[in-house]
């Protein structure tokens, strides 16, 4: 139910019918090696697909709980976060939200980084800053960490440390659904504009 959901708001929001069938199709073949216990196989084929489809965000859940079940718990907890903001009326929310949080009181730099998102939602950019520096520092390859941390750099008006926390980023999550619009925050991060 949830994928029939979920392909009808990419259809509206203008994806082909064939780029829908395309990611079904890898979607279904992800799913059938994850059940089929061929884990890796399973997962480097949902990172597949939410490199090329960013907007199939039933992906991203799958991704998700397939991490989370071999306490994978950083790439969980990044994949759940973009299923999230892929989805804003997920019928899942607060299970999603109570696993997020769950994460968060397991590893410290996911907590850190929480905060620092918090932080960075009241406006808090110094609270920011250091939350996510700290997280960085706990876990150094958390590459939402130095997407925020870019964001938070450029509203303190520090154009260099914002384009080395966007390029780090980048250089960590080379698929991220985002990249195209990053590469451009680095850009202007560098340009002064």
């Amino acid at each position: 139910m949830l994928l029939l959901i979920l392909a009808l708001a990419a259809t509206d929001c203008g994806h082909t019918a064939e780029d829908m069938d395309s990611a079904s199709d890898l979607y279904g073949a992800a799913k059938a090696k994850l059940d089929q216990g061929q884990t890796a196989d399973g997962i480097k084929q949902l990172q597949t697909l939410t490199g090329k489809y960013p907007w199939f965000a039933v992906a991203y859940y799958a991704l998700g709980q397939a991490e989370d079940k071999r306490n994978g718990w950083l790439w969980a907890y990044v994949a759940y976060k973009r299923y999230l903001g892929a989805v804003a009326a997920a019928p899942d929310r607060a299970e999603i939200k109570a696993r997020l949080s769950e994460l968060e009181a397991t590893v410290p730099a996911l907590k850190d980084f929480a905060d620092g998102e918090r932080e960075s939602l009241a406006q808090n950019w110094p609270a920011a800053a250091r939350f996510l520096e700290e997280s960085i520092a706990k876990k150094p390859k958390f590459a939402l960490s130095y997407r925020l941390l870019g964001n938070v750099q450029t509203v303190l008006g520090d154009r260099a440390k914002a384009a080395d926390a966007y390029g780090k980023y980048l250089e960590l999550d080379p698929d991220a659904p985002d990249r195209a619009e990053v590469m451009q925050l680095v850009e202007r991060a560098r340009s002064g504009t």
